[in-house]
């Protein structure tokens, strides 16, 4: 719904596909509220078992899901959500790792993605700081990685990579300076 509210003249909408429920749930909802909007899912090479059932015309288990999207990497689709993907999802499209390693890199090309290493105390509460800075920014999540366990890292700190979606590149200067308020020390990553 968040889609068609901020793009109501939306003509196509592309969907990851793991197991199918998200695509199903985009489709119904958006073949409801437009029915000439064409609902596009992408599947992983490694792991397209929507694809293969959806050509088999009934759910198919694969032998093993290998593709660094390991969110989508699922073996097999689920009988509800491969139903209403065959029903109401217009086209499959399969793309394979090197091609979304090279959409990664063009997102932080862009200034759309951004890398950020911080060195916090190793207590509770430290991780929600920066968290809830990210948050107030409407930057969204991508990953989060804690090491406390390297030489490099002072006994009693953990070093916090966390990589973000940006909705503009003018976001990243205002996270830092926030971040420089809360007086944590960080390094932005290329």
């Amino acid at each position: 719904l968040e889609i068609f509210e901020q793009l109501r003249e939306v003509d196509e909408v592309l969907v990851p596909i793991g197991g199918g429920g998200l695509i199903a749930g985009i489709a119904i909802a958006m073949k409801q509220l437009n029915p000439h909007i064409r609902i596009i899912g992408v599947e992983a090479e490694g792991a397209q078992s929507m694809k293969l059932s959806i050509e088999k015309g009934s759910p198919v288990t694969l032998n093993s899901a290998h593709t660094i999207a390991d969110g989508i990497a699922v073996k097999s689709p689920g009988n509800l959500t491969f139903e209403v993907t065959r029903q109401l999802v217009d086209e499959l499209v399969v793309v394979n790792d090197a091609e979304m390693q090279i959409l990664d890199k063009g997102v932080m090309d862009e200034g759309l993605r951004a890398r950020i290493q911080v060195l916090i105390p190793d207590q509770a509460g430290m991780l929600k700081a920066i968290i809830t800075i990210l948050e107030k920014m409407k930057a969204n999540i991508h990953d989060i990685e804690h090491e406390r366990s390297t030489t490099s890292v002072p006994v009693g700190y953990v070093q916090v990579t966390i990589t973000f979606n940006l909705q503009d590149t003018k976001q990243l200067p205002t996270i830092l300076h926030e971040l420089d308020k809360q007086g944590m020390q960080y390094q932005v990553l290329t």
